[in-house]
């Protein structure tokens, strides 16, 4: 007696990883790309995969946001994520924030899907660079998340 079987030749690697992007497409409208580049700056920063989905989970919840990851910009909210956390370790080791206390300066996340990066000004990395100096701290006093951040803004400790 023989068991029925589905004939699965079709269903290639190639055939799955196409069809897994398109379910991904479904979940998120901007896709694969943008969730791709999200864990690439997790990962990069020190963070695991689920680090993503933990972020935009918290996101939707606590904005309320209807409709789940198709009303959220994933790579933004990873990247803002981020960039709070790289805020807190510099303001724990120099006593400052750089948000609130660079002077004319600015540095914050601008949110464009896959094209998401930090807006920095000169004036606000050199103030950064000067604290960090006048601080005495070194690469191997930061958390890698804070070491991610400052290789996306092109900041190099001396």
């Amino acid at each position: 007696m023989t068991k029925n079987r589905i004939n699965n030749d079709w269903l290639t690697d190639e055939v799955l990883d196409k069809r897994t992007d398109e379910a991904i497409a479904c979940l998120s409208p901007f896709g694969y790309l943008d969730m791709r580049e999200a864990t690439r700056a997790a990962l990069e920063a020190g963070k695991s995969e689920s680090y993503v989905a933990d972020e935009c989970d918290e996101y939707i919840e606590s904005c309320g946001i209807e409709g789940g990851l198709k009303n959220i910009d994933p790579v933004y909210i990873v990247y803002d994520s981020l960039f709070q956390e790289a805020r807190t370790n510099i303001d724990n080791l120099a006593d400052f924030d750089i948000i609130n206390d660079c002077e004319d300066g600015y540095i914050d996340v601008h949110g464009n899907y896959f094209d998401t990066r930090f807006n920095v000004d000169q004036t606000a990395l050199d103030q950064l660079k000067k604290v960090l100096k006048d601080k005495n701290i070194k690469w191997d006093d930061l958390e890698d998340v804070t070491k991610w951040f400052l290789v996306e803004i092109e900041l190099e400790l001396e």
